[in-house]
């Protein structure tokens, strides 16, 4: 990868994390958008919405808003967010080591690259970790360990989706895969596991805690109901209290609102900043 794409790209997140945050908040800078929660909005709406919003960091798909193969795309979407001082936090990939090829592994990063984002979210695997096969597992930790060797060059991070049929469907088994995976710049996603209650959901954060770089933020309840965060309200400043107190400021992106309504992302970013307010209470 181009080592002048690095150091254009440092710039812009530089510039861009300087000027949105708020220095007497310290989650200011923090609260963001995944960008597949607007799959029907073009790339240029979803810019614009994020900093309505009164949001700072976005995660952007690959699957859809910023695919890989997308080269002036990526490009135009980076300067985009740098003008408005948005900055890109995350590139959502949906490569599964175990699963997709080294060489798409390789596309991902340098797309990541092009777009300027400092992370990239991977998966897992295609099974959970009671059905995972032995030699199974060693493929998904030996192509993890390749990725990360190259991402490293680059600066970037790479991030397990924390989530079902996958190695990380828990906290024990995510865990697991870190350890073996033992790559400095590999860490984890996290997400309210689905039908937990309040405090086995603080339990689960608390067990990873020390890995997560970035959560996604949505409330469900019960499975699959998407529900508005203040629904959950009480889950959601428990978590974000466990983390000031943990003193890890992290990114956290609003994803899967109600519906996928676009008219909801304002309603959810101020009641996001409201909690991340009575945090500091």
């Amino acid at each position: 990868m181009e080592s002048a794409f690095r150091y254009a790209t440092l710039s812009f997140m530089q510039s861009a994390r300087a000027s949105a945050v708020d220095s007497s908040n310290p989650w200011s800078g923090h609260f963001g958008l995944c960008s597949v929660t607007l799959r029907a909005l073009a790339w240029r709406d979803v810019v614009n919405l994020a900093v309505e919003a009164g949001l700072s960091v976005i995660e952007w798909g690959a699957d859809f808003h910023a695919p890989a193969d997308k080269l002036e795309q990526l490009t135009e979407i980076r300067k985009k967010c740098a003008e408005v001082n948005l900055r890109i936090g995350s590139y959502g990939s949906y490569w599964r080591a175990g699963e997709s090829s080294d060489a798409d592994g390789e596309q991902i990063l340098r797309g990541a690259v092009l777009l300027g984002a400092p992370r990239v979210r991977i998966w897992a695997g295609v099974r959970g970790s009671r059905d995972v096969k032995d030699h199974e597992r060693l493929e998904i930790i030996r192509q993890t360990q390749r990725l990360a060797d190259i991402a490293r060059v680059d600066d970037i991070e790479l991030a397990f989706e924390y989530h079902a049929n996958t190695l990380t469907d828990s906290a024990q088994s995510a865990l697991k895969l870190i350890q073996e995976v033992d790559r400095e710049n590999v860490h984890l996603y996290w997400q309210p596991p689905n039908n937990m209650s309040d405090d086995k959901v603080l339990e689960s954060l608390t067990e990873v805690l020390q890995h997560i770089c970035a959560i996604h933020v949505f409330s469900w309840w019960p499975d699959q109901v998407r529900l508005p965060l203040n629904k959950r309200g009480d889950m959601w400043i428990s978590i974000l209290s466990r983390l000031a107190n943990a003193n890890k400021m992290i990114d956290l992106l609003l994803e899967f609102v109600p519906d996928d309504n676009p008219q909801l992302i304002k309603s959810e970013s101020a009641y996001l900043q409201f909690i991340g307010r009575k945090t500091l209470e």
